[in-house]
């Protein structure tokens, strides 16, 4: 499945739950990889509906569970996630990675951007 959608500024919440040792943990053993303390954020024309294959990050406390699904943004290996609990519309579609994308691929909001999902 291919996507084009827009880079856009989240609500600064990503840094956080990608800080979190309960969630890094998870990514780190099933993912395998740290990820970035923070997500880029993806402006779609449609609400995202992707089914399995996908790998499941546990949920604890009040924090949900998140979905994470492999992919190629502008044909680097990224991760898009898919948490249970967000306050994004659907249509607003998040990427993880090692690497800090915004710096690494030079993008600022309204840079329009592919996403393959794998």
């Amino acid at each position: 499945m291919k996507l084009i959608g827009k880079v856009v500024s989240g609500l600064g919440k990503g840094k956080q739950f990608m800080a979190m040792t309960e969630y890094k943990t998870q990514f780190i053993k099933k993912l395998g990889f740290t990820p970035f303390e923070g997500t880029l954020n993806i402006e779609i024309d449609q609400e995202l509906s992707l089914t399995e294959p996908f790998t499941t990050i546990e949920g604890f406390r009040e924090f949900g569970k998140i979905k994470c699904h492999k992919a190629k943004l502008n044909s680097k290996d990224v991760i898009l996630i898919v948490p249970e609990k967000t306050r994004h519309s659907r249509k607003i579609i998040e990427i993880i990675s090692s690497i800090e994308l915004r710096r690494a691929l030079n993008l600022n909001d309204g840079t329009e951007v592919e996403i393959e999902v794998l």
